[in-house]
């Protein structure tokens, strides 16, 4: 590996292996909420339509963004806070699933094969009702999800992964082999 022609080329042979360097497409994504999706109890920002509220507490109310994709690793970021500083924790889930199956829905968006995580304690769910442990705030070094906090979602078409991050800590890969229609 170490000649001039690796340099230049896409292609390094040697006698025991053989490597091809390919170009990775990283996209972080610019989005902004999709109206047609969102829950009539949810307020989306009049502006720029970047922020998303909810004032009453309850049941699942969807939203979701507008640019679908289906190729690369794609990032989101949302930052978290809370229009009520009274309440303890972040009762929201934050994911992505089919771009087919993003309407308006009165049911939790990973119940029809979206994946997600839950805010106010790390599970994530895919299909189901029960979720499994995934960020685990009592872990050392960790701490609860709070105001003001950044959650990632990074969606890796090229290892067929989801992965979520909190700030600057990779919480590693919540799900394997997935749907390469989620967008």
């Amino acid at each position: 590996l170490g000649s001039a022609q690796a340099l230049t080329s896409n292609f390094v042979q040697s006698n025991v292996q053989s490597i091809i360097v390919q170009k990775m497409g990283i996209t972080h994504v610019s989005d902004k909420w999709d109206l047609r999706t969102k829950h009539k109890d949810l307020k989306v920002g009049i502006v720029k339509k970047k922020t998303i509220t909810r004032s009453v507490p309850g049941k699942w109310r969807n939203c979701f963004g507008s640019v679908p994709v289906n190729t690369g690793v794609n990032i989101w970021k949302l930052q978290l806070k809370k229009m009520d500083s009274n309440r303890k924790a972040f009762s929201c889930m934050i994911g992505v699933c089919d771009a087919n199956k993003a309407g308006y829905m009165d049911t939790n968006f990973t119940e029809v094969g979206g994946y997600g995580m839950y805010m106010n304690n790390g599970n994530i769910y895919h299909k189901s009702k029960s979720g499994k442990k995934y960020y685990d705030p009592n872990k050392k070094g960790l701490r609860p999800i709070k105001n003001g906090d950044t959650i990632s979602v990074i969606v890796d078409y090229y290892r067929g992964n989801i992965s979520f991050k909190i700030n600057k800590f990779e919480c590693g890969v919540a799900f394997k082999n997935i749907n390469k229609f989620v967008n």
